[in-house]
């Protein structure tokens, strides 16, 4: 049986759990004597004899998409019941308590997207500085520190014990209310001109406080009251290899010497036997040459044995690989840099990582943000218009999403197009952006996938009736990648369109035009 005509937002938001009211997406789902629905999170809670297990169901509910209980505060996964519970263990939007309440007593709490900004902005004073602290051996004190290290946050502490002259030290991360062992680091201990390191590999999932004797560094007859202590996370263990360092050296060969980075064939030879990127070729004044076909042939062939880190390593990206897939990486970095997506139509400056997109929309874009499928707009907006510049704000009415006009009148380039909308829609963990304009006495739809097509995707424009809510008019298109504004306009190909005629008997009492809009990853 195919239950895709239930997977509706109206209908799914009736399913939800009668004590936590989070959706019926973590199963097992039970009923208990009341005939209330209980979820698997709150199950295991009451008592196993008042609760019966509701199969119909799970069977019906297995291959619906939930939203995640952590929606509110910015998660747009929409999943199947057999990932709920993972997802939710993981989520980057559960809220947790600060990190640093057992010594700030900081009572915030805040998800563990947000939780790097919220210590910098609140408890700056605790991070090491430089990762290196001070031990005071006259007194003993347990003193908190936060580390960061590979955008994550390590909770360090210390306590010296002058009589044993012994430190107890840990280094770890809190997660899920636990601490655990984050990564091998070497911890070295400076006093005077004698030093101390000591190693530690990833050890335990539980707290562990590390005993670290420091008779033998400290001088009796030293008259210094303090020792130096410095932190290094390793993020690689071992020595270099002879192979590791031959690999290196040749990946050298690849580096532009303009900017630095590391190129892809083909490249340019100059006169003076440097090596520019392509990308670079205009920002020099050398005489270029290019290779010749032997030499073009054995680099490609040198090319194809390496390694090729990824470009935007520097952001924090630790993905290498042979020439063709580091081609296919480098447009699916979750760490590239770009300017925002929508800024054509909201004017927005936001220049980041792709991967802190998803925060950008939620923090600067959330009123463009759809979660109900259904959208309502007054075609009168999209009409010529007295004023050149106008802006409205959408809302929430009667489970449809309301219009927002994006003032472009300015940046139009000819009278037939007048006023254009634009949505953001979340479809697993993809951003689409939905267009709506009208030119030529048609109105036009795109759906534009933000990011490279690792995926495709395909997107149904549904009318409805406002009159007859049983007629309905549909056309469907594929997913274009995303363009900006100049460059949709002059390929209108990838839209979807009604002309008004066809539109014109579908419009309600105030001249409302409803949709719906649907997007489909393709098999």
């Amino acid at each position: 049986m195919d239950f895709s005509a239930l997977q509706t937002r109206d209908w799914i938001e009736q399913l939800k759990c009668s004590v936590c009211t989070n959706y019926l997406s973590y199963f097992p789902v039970y009923i208990s004597l009341s005939n209330d629905n209980i979820c698997g999170r709150c199950s295991p809670k009451m008592a196993a004899t008042d609760l019966r297990q509701n199969k119909a169901y799970e069977i019906v509910a297995q291959d619906l998409e939930f939203s995640c209980r952590y929606q509110s505060e910015g998660c747009w996964e929409k999943l199947k019941p057999e990932k709920i519970p993972q997802h939710e263990a993981n989520c980057p939007y559960v809220i947790i308590e600060c990190i640093t309440k057992n010594f700030t007593k900081c009572e915030a709490k805040t998800s563990k997207l947000n939780m790097m900004k919220h210590c910098q902005e609140k408890h700056c004073d605790v991070f090491l500085k430089n990762d290196t602290f001070d031990i005071d051996l006259s007194t003993s004190k347990g003193v908190y520190n936060l580390l960061e290290y590979d955008n994550q946050l390590l909770v360090v502490k210390r306590k010296y014990f002058p009589q044993e002259k012994v430190i107890e030290f840990f280094i770890a991360r809190k997660e899920n209310e636990k601490f655990r062992k984050f990564a091998p680091y070497v911890v070295k201990f400076t006093y005077g001109n004698r030093e101390l390191a000591i190693r530690h590999d990833v050890g335990h999932e539980i707290r562990i406080i590390e005993k670290i004797s420091l008779e033998s560094l400290i001088e009796s007859d030293k008259k210094e009251s303090k020792v130096i202590g410095e932190i290094h996370v390793e993020t690689k263990t071992g020595p270099t290899s002879n192979a590791e360092t031959v690999t290196k050296g040749l990946l050298n060969l690849f580096r532009c010497s303009y900017c630095n980075e590391y190129f892809l064939p083909e490249a340019l030879r100059f006169s003076c036997n440097v090596i520019i990127c392509p990308s670079c070729r205009n920002r020099t004044c050398y005489d270029a040459e290019h290779y010749d076909d032997m030499d073009k042939l054995n680099v490609n062939k040198l090319a194809n044995l390496l390694q090729f880190p990824c470009r935007n390593a520097k952001n924090g990206c630790s993905f290498s690989s042979s020439l063709h897939e580091i081609k296919m990486h480098h447009g699916l970095c979750q760490y590239g840099t770009q300017i925002c997506p929508i800024q054509d139509y909201t004017n927005c400056t936001w220049n980041g990582l792709y991967k802190d997109l998803d925060l950008h929309f939620l923090e600067k874009h959330h009123d463009l943000l759809i979660t109900l499928n259904t959208i309502s707009v007054n075609i009168s907006s999209l009409q010529p218009q007295n004023n050149h510049q106008q802006r409205t704000v959408h809302s929430f009415h009667q489970n449809k999403f309301r219009e927002r006009i994006i003032a472009l009148r300015s940046k139009l380039p000819n009278d037939n197009l007048h006023s254009v909308k634009c949505y953001l829609l979340k479809f697993g963990s993809h951003f689409f952006n939905l267009i709506l304009f009208h030119k030529d006495d048609k109105y036009y739809w795109v759906v534009q996938l933000m990011g490279e097509f690792k995926d495709m995707f395909s997107y149904k424009i549904e009318i409805i009736d406002n009159n007859n809510k049983v007629n309905k008019m549909t056309v469907t298109n594929a997913c274009s990648k995303h363009t900006e504004w100049k460059i949709l306009l002059n390929n209108l190909r990838d839209c979807c369109f009604f002309s008004s005629e066809q539109i014109q008997s579908f419009l309600g009492k105030q001249n409302e035009l409803t949709f719906k809009v649907y997007i489909y990853q393709n098999n």
